[in-house]
């Protein structure tokens, strides 16, 4: 098409340059009255006529010659437009896909582990407060501790670990939507404040309805679920030795509980220890 209309441009300058000096000759030879030096000074302004009819002409030819360069460019934008535009859409479906996959085998090493956790739909059983937890907050025996803690975190423990890749995978979602979210929260708080945006999203949509009802009561009796915890780790102090026990770990959570007043009876026992560690710090 561009070669077409600039040889079409072409031909017919060169047609009307021609046409224009054969009338110009002709004239002045049929007219008989032109000496040499007239017809020379005539041809020489049909010259200079000519010279602009063919810069005239040269402008709309480049002036054409640019609007299809434009439209090439144009056209070509669209077309990688459009590939990346497929190329994102493939990504993006490839994506759900490993979610899916993601959710479907965290979804089957939380039920198929043995223990109360049969079925998803029991999450929110197994982390409610149950009467271990009293035991566990209030006993200074940390046999009675130990195992009043370890009924509670065994199956809360791997719904724990359900509700982190579950966290982890909305993220990756997030992440490809260009989706702001909190990040490096707990997953269970992340859960809660982000659900609203997974309702209707495959595949968290097949997971959500429980998985929030479970988050809602963890969120609610987090202090206690600290507490539990810590009650655990002070049952491992007592029976083994505080060098068998990573203090360090655990100062975020007696931090924690001390300024809520929230420490287990077993834990304001061991509570010099960790009052040692932060004094050997200042």
């Amino acid at each position: 098409m561009t070669i077409l209309k600039k040889n079409g441009i072409n031909i017919a300058l060169v047609i009307l340059t021609v046409a224009t000096i054969i009338i110009v000759a002709i004239d002045g030879l049929i007219q008989g009255e032109l000496k040499a030096k007239e017809l020379s000074e005539t041809l020489g302004g049909a010259g200079t006529a000519i010279a602009l009819l063919w810069i005239i002409g040269g402008y709309f030819q480049q002036r054409a010659e640019l609007a299809l360069q434009r439209e090439e460019l144009r056209l070509q934008r669209l077309a990688h437009q459009q590939q990346a535009d497929e190329s994102q859409r493939a990504y993006k479906l490839s994506l759900k896909q490993e979610l899916a996959r993601m959710l479907k085998d965290a979804c089957n090493n939380l039920t198929s582990g043995g223990g109360k956790l049969t079925d998803l739909s029991q999450m929110a059983t197994v982390v409610m407060p149950s009467s271990d937890w009293k035991i566990a907050n209030e006993s200074l025996n940390p046999t009675e501790v130990m195992q009043a803690s370890s009924n509670y975190l065994k199956d809360a423990g791997r719904v724990a670990i359900f509700l982190h890749t579950f966290a982890a995978a909305a993220e990756m979602y997030f992440d490809a939507n260009s989706i702001a979210y909190t990040k490096n929260a707990d997953p269970a708080e992340f859960i809660y404040i982000h659900s609203c945006w997974l309702t209707d999203t495959y595949p968290f949509r097949e997971y959500i309805g429980s998985v929030s009802i479970a988050v809602e009561i963890l969120v609610l009796v987090q202090p206690a679920i600290k507490a539990l915890t810590f009650a655990f780790l002070a049952a491992g102090i007592g029976m083994t030795s505080v060098k068998m026990v990573k203090l360090d770990v655990a100062m975020p959570d007696y931090l924690y509980l001390k300024e809520r007043d929230c420490l287990p009876a077993l834990g304001k026992k061991y509570a010099y220890l960790f009052e040692n560690l932060i004094a050997q710090k200042a």
